[in-house]
């Protein structure tokens, strides 16, 4: 029988090994980028056209290679950063396998130009799929220029599992990002498809990290430092103010090296404790400093998991360090003073809530007998049946025989009407449970119901209201714009002006003028009329481009996504105190959807207790 095993081909083997370093275009601007550092480069410029799919190159003023040095950096395991095993637990470079550049030659068509400084010459190579097309002297800069292109030519299974440009360069901004921030004392600049995304000067941390991020985080961040003989902590975290619902602004570095440690993230989330709401994300850029021999960096091909001789220590000292960051900057828990329990202030400010809930109905019939505005879309057969007898929905769970069940209190506080347009037309439908409502406070109402009571989650129930509401007027396209007398102007970081610029033709078909003035900056000139109103153009702009991002990962279309969008953000605006008429008036429209027990984000609206559950409880 003949052998079965037999030696692959070097070109093969480097094929298999390239793709455990070479993922996509952005392990390759990562790669490049470390080498850069690593060579002592203070000046490094990434030039990317097609989000890296036809070109990346890299140029920096580092110290060079010699001819030979230039042709054995592209062989395997041929590295100048360590020679013996020990020195893997002595590491002060970011790479050391010797694997980066013959993987990335392996997969696509490269070209090296370099010269060491002080030569008259330089020399330049040309590479494909592993085999040395070229080797030449060249006149040159001193430093190095990389130049990688047709990424998986030779591969086109691998090319075919790329993702759209977008998505592709988003992975190249988030490599960049985090190697620029590392190193504010190096000039860093990106170009894609012949456009400046980024110029960013030598520095320190903190203006490193607002040109990367943004200039909103001038005012957020917060200084932490901590050194002791074992390990040295330092850079910023976020005010709780400007955390996010979604991670992207959370930076590790531990020897300058950017690393991923759910670990450490926990340890710094327990040190917001009490400070953030649920699922919300601080920003931070945190720094460790220590011996590189109790660190193992040699752990996963990216290098960006690493393993501590004492993880329990560091999660310590973070935890400490950043709480007390917080607590020096006066950050701590607010306590709620906005129950008030003189009877009598409370009756003055009832009797001022009603004169002003009178001018306002004053103001809004005199506005609405005007042309112009926005008019509801008229309610099918269906929902008016489900507005008229939604209490029905529980008759089959109604066994107790009615009983006359005690007024609850109705002299509740008188705000603006939560729905200005549609209060008028739902009231006079006379539909809906005319009973007693309650205001329980903190965003909770209860309706009483023949047999219990309802148990209604007001921001919830508001987003499945608007929810629907923004996403007939998307499919009907009855929008009507509002110009603003003054433009406002709204700055992003790169990410988020990347995907506005994307949205900006959607956005328009729904009532939005968005005017691109630079890379990252954007003038409002008018919205749609129902978000007029609200003002904070800029924050509202900002966190619906955020619940967009966060809608993406589900299977929606663009509209039912930005209705979701915009209905989460809007929902907050509402007042949080409700009078009786506000809250008949949202309940009549919460039973009037379609879907009334489940917001655009899958959470319950609403609870349902009926009188034996509540009298099952007592006898426990």
């Amino acid at each position: 029988m003949a052998d079965l095993i037999r030696l692959l081909p070097d070109h093969i083997a480097n094929q298999i090994a390239a793709g455990e370093v070479v993922q996509r275009p952005a392990s390759v601007v990562k790669e490049l980028m470390e080498n850069a550092i690593d060579a002592g480069a203070q000046n490094i410029r990434l030039i990317i056209n097609d989000a890296g799919k036809t070109l990346i190159q890299l140029v920096d003023d580092g110290i060079g290679m010699s001819e030979t040095d230039a042709r054995m950096s592209f062989e395997r395991h041929a590295t100048s950063k360590i020679q013996k095993a020990e020195d893997l637990f002595n590491l002060h470079t970011m790479g050391f396998r010797g694997e980066a550049l013959a993987s990335i030659a392996a997969v696509a068509q490269v070209e090296m130009r370099t010269k060491k400084r002080g030569e008259e010459l330089g020399v330049r190579l040309q590479v494909e799929g592993s085999e040395l097309i070229l080797q030449e002297p060249c006149q040159a800069a001193a430093g190095t220029s990389i130049s990688v292109k047709n990424l998986f030519y030779n591969i086109p299974a691998r090319r075919n599992f790329l993702k759209s440009d977008k998505v592709e360069f988003k992975h190249i901004l988030d490599e960049f990002q985090q190697i620029a921030i590392a190193h504010p004392d190096i000039f860093f600049a990106l170009h894609h498809n012949g456009q400046k995304q980024f110029h960013l000067p030598a520095s320190n941390l903190k203006q490193r990290i607002i040109q990367v991020l943004g200039k909103k985080y001038a005012q957020a961040l917060i200084p932490i430092s901590e050194e002791t003989d074992i390990i040295k902590i330092w850079g910023y975290v976020g005010k709780p103010d400007f955390a996010r619902k979604m991670r992207g602004d959370q930076y590790f570095y531990v020897n300058q090296r950017y690393i991923k440690s759910n670990y450490l993230q926990h340890a710094l989330f327990q040190a917001y404790e009490d400070l953030l709401p649920q699922k919300m994300y601080p920003l931070y850029v945190v720094f460790f400093e220590l011996d590189p021999a109790k660190i193992d960096v040699n752990v996963h091909p990216s290098k960006q998991e690493i393993k501590f001789e004492d993880e329990r220590l560091i999660y310590n000292y973070l935890r400490v360090c950043t709480r007390h960051a917080l607590a020096q900057h006066h950050v701590t828990p607010s306590i709620d003073f906005e129950q008030e329990s003189s009877i009598s202030k409370q009756l003055e400010r009832e009797q001022m809530e009603k004169q002003q809930l009178f001018s306002n109905k004053t103001s809004s019939s005199k506005s609405s007998t005007g042309s112009g505005g926005y008019r509801p879309p008229q309610k099918t057969e269906q929902e008016k049946n489900n507005l008229a007898h939604w209490e029905k929905l529980y008759a089959g769970l109604q066994n107790e025989e009615e009983e006359e069940q005690q007024p609850l209190p109705s002299k509740l506080s008188k705000q603006t009407p939560l729905f200005e347009q549609e209060e008028e037309e739902t009231l006079q439908m006379g539909q809906g449970p005319k009973q007693e409502l309650f205001y329980l406070g903190q965003g909770y109402m209860i309706s009483p119901l023949r047999a219990g009571y309802l148990l209604i989650h007001q921001q919830t129930a508001l987003e499945r209201i608007l929810y629907d509401d923004y996403l007939q007027r998307l499919e009907h396209k009855r929008l009507v714009q509002q110009h603003s007398l003054f433009p406002i102007s709204v700055s992003l970081n790169l990410r988020d002006a990347k995907l506005l610029q994307e949205l900006l033709p959607e956005l328009k078909k729904m009532g939005f003028e968005l005017v691109p003035m630079g890379e990252t900056t954007f003038v409002i000139s008018s919205v749609p009329a129902y978000l007029e109103q609200l003002g904070e153009e800029d924050g509202w702009l900002k966190e619906i481009l955020e619940q967009y991002q966060l809608g993406q990962s589900l299977s929606l279309s663009f509209e039912q996504n930005m209705a979701r969008a915009m209905a989460m953000r809007m929902a907050k605006q509402q007042p949080k105190r409700l009078s009786p008429m506000e809250m008949q008036a949202l309940i009549d429209r919460l039973f009037a959807c379609q879907n009334p027990e489940r917001s655009p984000r899958g959470r319950r609206c609403f609870i349902r207790y009926n009188f034996e559950e509540l009298d099952s409880r007592f006898e426990s």
